[in-house]
C-alpha cells in the first residue's frame, strides 16, 4: 500500500501532477484530467498571479512613458512662444510682457500648458494604478482626439507628424489603459 504524504495511516489514491507526491483522495484536487496537491495549487495560482501582475506593470508603464512623452512633445512644440514670454519679460518688463501676450499666443499657450499639466496627472495615475484614472483617460483622450479633428476638418492645417502623434497617441493610451482597467484600484 502506497501512503499519502500528509496522511501516513491513508493509502494514497493519486499522485500530483506538479511535485510528484502520492496522496489520498482528500488531499488532492483534480483539474482537468490531473491531480494536484493544494499546496501545488496554491503555488500555481501565486504564479499565475504574479506573471500576470508582470504584464500588467509593463503595460502601465509603457501608458506613463506615452503620456509623459505626450506632454513632453506639447511642451516642447511651445516653446519658442514661451521663450517668447520670457525674453519679452526680461528685455521690456511688464509691459512687454502684455504685448507679447497677444490674443493668438494665449489660445495656443494656455490650452497646452493645461494639456501637458493633464498627461502629466494622468501619468501619475497610471503610476499609481489608480481607478479614476481610466475615466481621466477616456475623457482627456476623446477630448484631444475630437479637438484635433475638428480642427482638421475647419481647415487649420499643421504638419502631418504633430496631426498624427495627437491621433493615434491619445488612442493608444485609451487602448492600454482599458486593457488592464482591472488591475486599477479605486
Amino acid at each position: 500500500m502506497v501512503q499519502c504524504a500528509n496522511h501516513p495511516d491513508r493509502e494514497a489514491v493519486a499522485k500530483c501532477r506538479r511535485c510528484g507526491r502520492n496522496f489520498c483522495e482528500a488531499d488532492l484536487e483534480e483539474v482537468g484530467n490531473y491531480h494536484y496537491c493544494f499546496e501545488c495549487l496554491k503555488e500555481i495560482s501565486r504564479e499565475s498571479r504574479g506573471a500576470q501582475h508582470g504584464q500588467t506593470t509593463a503595460m502601465l508603464i509603457l501608458g506613463v512613458l506615452i503620456c509623459v512623452g505626450l506632454g513632453t512633445f506639447l511642451f516642447l512644440g511651445q516653446l519658442n512662444n514661451y521663450i517668447a514670454l520670457i525674453n519679452a519679460a526680461r528685455i521690456g518688463g511688464i509691459d512687454a510682457l502684455k504685448a507679447a501676450l497677444t490674443t493668438a499666443m494665449i489660445l495656443t499657450i494656455l490650452p497646452m500648458t493645461a494639456l501637458v499639466l493633464l498627461y502629466y496627472a494622468l501619468a501619475v495615475g497610471l503610476m499609481e494604478a489608480r481607478g479614476w484614472s481610466l475615466a481621466f483617460a477616456l475623457l482627456l483622450n476623446c477630448a484631444v482626439v475630437a479637438w484635433k479633428l475638428y480642427g482638421f476638418f475647419v481647415g487649420q492645417r499643421e504638419p502631418l507628424l504633430g496631426f498624427a502623434v495627437m491621433i493615434a497617441v491619445p488612442i493608444l493610451v485609451v487602448i492600454i489603459i482599458v486593457w488592464n482597467r482591472h488591475h486599477l484600484s479605486v
